[in-house]
């Protein structure tokens, strides 16, 4: 049974046309972004610098220039009888200005996530340090994704 339930798996979705938007191609990372302005929360922008460095080719002739703002808000969702705060949200909205062949296109993303209050202020700055770093991860893949749809 298991053999079937495994073969008719390989069978449907073999031949299901799938094919990943960031492939490892030879002209997918055939471009080089250079960040001319970054504005907003320095920790996500650092980040986003960081990756886009690693996944740029210097060598391109395709020159995307990248003005960068971000913004970071924690927003209060509740609080218990005393006003102590019990949940949470955590949302970074930035906007992507890209210059390229004389065009100039404004991108737009938001990434946000509710969370409980962790009473430990250590371990609540370590969380959010994470939780910045998986942000500015999906804006820099949003970023790249769009680029490569542009060219």
């Amino acid at each position: 049974m298991k053999n079937l339930f495994a073969l008719l798996f390989l069978l449907i979705f073999s031949s299901c046309g799938y094919n990943p938007i960031l492939k490892n191609t030879s002209n997918s990372n055939d471009f080089k972004i250079n960040l001319i302005k970054m504005q907003g929360d320095e920790e996500i922008n650092y980040i986003i610098k960081k990756q886009l460095e690693l996944k740029s080719d210097e060598n391109s002739k395709k020159i995307y220039d990248v003005s960068l703002e971000t913004n970071f808000n924690e927003i209060i969702i509740s609080k218990d009888t005393s006003g102590t705060i019990t949940n949470y949200q955590l949302v970074v909205n930035s906007t992507f200005r890209v210059n390229f062949r004389n065009q100039t296109i404004d991108l737009t993303f938001s990434e946000s996530l509710k969370m409980k209050n962790i009473s430990d202020s250590l371990e609540k700055l370590s969380y959010e340090k994470n939780i910045k770093n998986n942000f500015a991860s999906s804006l820099v893949d949003k970023l790249i994704v769009k680029i490569i749809t542009l060219q």
